[in-house]
């Protein structure tokens, strides 16, 4: 009995990590937008697009294939298993910031963005081994002290900057914000050596031989690349849309944008919560082949969670004149339409998950292919007249368009999915996301 309890007191420890930091990450732009110029958050948004841009082409999707594979391999090869995979990461991350540098519109403040990558990554992949390993405690540290210190940062320079804009130039204010999200990231990571140093394989992480180091990248590389490619199309799908605004629109419309779906990634990580707690008994349950049970209840879950999560935006929606300045008012009615779009990513790991059973990862690259043609084909035509609206819905309809073309080819493939739980959780989906539009556009 003793031992039920501590194992459920740990993923209730982890799903709390989990909203935290879904709930400090929603207001981190809001916070920022309270007290500098929409300029500032303007920049600071692009500048964030373009750390997400190092961090998932430099991750090589290898996250995907850590979960795959991290329980079948012996406990004391764990630890020089993610650092090979680290290693990989980082000196890709090197390669492209070379490619960077070299090209005439480089993003600004490269080096603070750069570091900031390497250690989002490195944070990243700890915090991956934390939940692995069922560390609830690290993993509450990893997940939620980072954007405690940046936001506390944050405050503390609006108040002293707030009213005196003037007097200090957007590059130094930009500076300031960086390095303290930078500095939260550096010390939240420095304090987990100690705990993974005396994990058992710590020790003997260099002393992994080269062929075993090679065989493990050789297997991620084949795994992940289809990933990979994915989502940099989904990061492209979200980018491309945000440049052609600033373009036709200005910053103001882009701070708007980036505000709105500021606060919409809560329903993101609602959904990565979601998998976080029924994947890895669906694995389990695969390999003895009994799956399907546990897929039915799953997807009739995630159906009636879309339909309830849906008026949790809407009325979430009316907290925005609170929430943010005036001048994010627009944001207002788009906050659902983003909010239920952003289910869709983590949904597909449900609805499409017959592409992981049968190891098919190169239809995830061709449905987010097709996605992201149809998002920049709107945002093409209709950004330029009118203006953020157009931009999200282009943003939110690729988003739709992948999970539904990633969902039928994985019905396709995988002949024992329950096509009716399935095509239950689309028209419910499909139904929430419709509604949410009118309500956004019309």
């Amino acid at each position: 009995m003793r031992t039920f309890l501590e194992k459920h007191s740990d993923k209730s420890i982890m799903v709390l990590a989990s909203l935290a930091a879904a709930a400090l990450g929603a207001v981190s732009l809001p916070v920022v937008s309270w007290f500098f110029l929409p300029a500032i958050v303007d920049a600071l948004a692009l500048i964030l697009l373009w750390s997400q841009f190092l961090v998932v082409g430099s991750g090589l999707g290898f996250s995907f294939f850590v979960n795959r594979e991290f329980y079948e391999l012996a406990e004391h090869s764990r630890i020089p298993f993610l650092s090979t995979l680290l290693a990989a990461q980082l000196v890709t991350l090197g390669v492209v910031v070379l490619v960077l540098w070299f090209i005439p519109h480089r993003p600004s403040h490269l080096l603070l963005v750069v570091l900031l990558s390497a250690f989002v990554l490195v944070n990243d992949l700890t915090v991956q081994y934390t939940r692995l390993v069922q560390w609830p405690k690290a993993f509450l540290f990893l997940k939620v002290a980072p954007r405690i210190v940046w936001l506390l940062c944050v405050v503390v320079l609006g108040l002293h900057v707030h009213g005196q804009e003037h007097g200090f130039s957007s590059t130094m204010i930009l500076s300031w914000l960086l390095l303290s999200m930078l500095l939260g990231q550096f010390f939240c990571t420095v304090a987990m050596i100690p705990k993974i140093a005396s994990i058992p394989g710590a020790e003997s992480a260099i002393t992994i031989d080269r062929a075993t180091r090679v065989l493990w990248l050789t297997t991620a590389f084949k795994f992940s690349l289809p990933l990979l490619l994915a989502a940099l199309l989904y990061f492209f799908i979200r980018s491309g849309s945000v440049f052609i605004l600033e373009s036709a629109h200005g910053v103001a419309a882009v701070a708007i944008v980036s505000v709105t779906f500021s606060l919409a990634a809560v329903s993101s990580v609602v959904g990565q919560l979601f998998n976080l707690l029924w994947q890895p008994s669906f694995y389990r349950r695969l390999a003895a082949g009994r799956e399907q049970r546990l897929l039915r209840l799953v997807l009739l879950w995630g159906s009636l969670s879309l339909v309830l999560w849906t008026l949790v935006l809407m009325l979430f929606a009316r907290a925005v004149p609170v929430l943010l300045p005036e001048f994010y008012g627009v944001a207002q009615p788009l906050l659902p339409m983003a909010g239920v779009a952003m289910l869709f990513c983590p949904l597909q790991r449900v609805s499409a998950i017959g592409i992981e059973v049968k190891r098919r990862t190169y239809l995830s690259f061709i449905a987010m292919f097709v996605a992201l043609l149809v998002s920049l084909s709107v945002a093409y035509w209709y950004i330029p007249r009118f203006g953020a609206v157009a931009a999200v819905l282009a943003i939110t309809l690729g988003m739709w368009v992948f999970w539904m073309g990633k969902t039928v080819m994985a019905l396709m493939v995988w002949e024992e999915a329950p096509r009716l739980h399935v095509v239950a959780m689309l028209f419910a989906g499909t139904l929430c996301y419709g509604y949410t539009v009118l309500h956004g556009v019309v």
